[in-house]
């Protein structure tokens, strides 16, 4: 009899550390779940600020990309009005091998001749007789706008004059030239 009431002892002892394991066990499943809950509720909380900061880039890159083409429109400086009004008399161009005058040159005299700015029609008009292809005055005209030589405002092709050179003096203060 010693045997079994040793042996009821053991299952006793087995049966309160099983619930004991089962309470842990119940408590580390709940644990678990509110650790879960937190990281989804985080995980939206953090698409939800990356979905903005998205946002918040696309609108800073619109802004630098407004800012600098307000600036390159700041640096073209403007004709008067005066000059729009009575534009000085054209003197055609003849593109020459013999002096050198080329082809892109002479578009470049003829923008230069309209200080209101010409358009690629009227351009045509002009240089016609010397460029026998009209698709490559628009690659010369692409050309000198991707050098920026000339810019485009409203369908019109403007000379660009260069940029004013900043320098410094004996006494440090800055001049434009």
């Amino acid at each position: 009899m010693r045997f079994l009431d040793e042996l009821k002892d053991r299952l006793e002892a087995a049966r309160v550390r099983s619930e004991e394991v089962t309470r842990r066990f119940q408590a580390a499943q709940a644990a678990n779940q509110h650790a879960n809950q937190h990281l989804q509720k985080t995980q939206g909380e953090y698409n939800a600020a990356m979905a903005e900061f998205n946002g918040w880039q696309v609108a800073v890159a619109t802004e630098t990309k407004r800012e600098a083409e307000a600036l390159k429109e700041k640096e073209v400086i403007t004709v008067s009005v005066e000059a729009i009004k009575n534009p000085a008399p054209v003197t055609p161009i003849i593109a020459d091998p013999a002096t050198g005058t080329n082809k892109t040159e002479l578009v470049r005299a003829t923008i230069r001749q309209q200080p209101g700015g010409i358009t690629p029609a009227e351009i045509w008009d002009k240089v016609k007789d010397q460029i026998t292809n009209k698709t490559y005055l628009y690659a010369i005209l692409g050309r000198l706008k991707d050098r920026e030589e000339v810019s485009v405002r409203r369908g019109k092709y403007c000379f660009r004059l260069p940029k004013p050179e900043i320098v410094k003096s004996e006494d440090q203060a800055m001049q434009i030239q």
